[in-house]
């Protein structure tokens, strides 16, 4: 985050064009304030690793509802495929965990209803990091 963009220019493959976005990006505190909210909740250097050899969330299935501080549900789903479990759309019986945000309305009364197990943003993230 810290990097300039001579810094980054000398870094193998990385050219001026490369180098500049990711001032740019670096540059609004709303993405600073991501990447350490990120690092807040256990997402690293090792997540690539962890994600290659994470069993925890293989085979699956995760439905993301309600709002969340700091994450958007499209980057939440890019944690749990990251790491082996599959994103799916709407609560079934197939439905293995609901993540659940504020405000979650129907789909968390549709896993109550069926026994699914709900997990908040937290626990995810332990989840995840208890394979490390």
């Amino acid at each position: 985050m810290r990097a300039t963009f001579e810094e980054l220019t000398e870094i193998p493959d990385i050219g001026e064009k490369t180098a500049q976005n990711i001032v740019e990006y670096f540059a609004h505190e709303e993405n600073k304030s991501l990447i350490e909210r990120l690092i807040s909740l256990g997402v690293n250097d090792k997540a690539e690793v962890a994600a290659a050899t994470s069993t925890e969330l293989s085979g699956k299935k995760f439905v993301v509802t309600g709002k969340f501080d700091g994450l958007s549900r499209d980057e939440i789903i890019e944690i749990i495929e990251k790491n082996g479990g599959e994103s799916i759309g709407s609560v079934s019986k197939k439905t293995d965990f609901l993540i659940v945000g504020e405000n979650a309305g129907s789909k968390l009364s549709k896993a109550e209803s069926l026994g699914i197990k709900t997990l908040t943003l937290d626990e995810l993230m332990n989840m995840i990091n208890s394979e490390e």
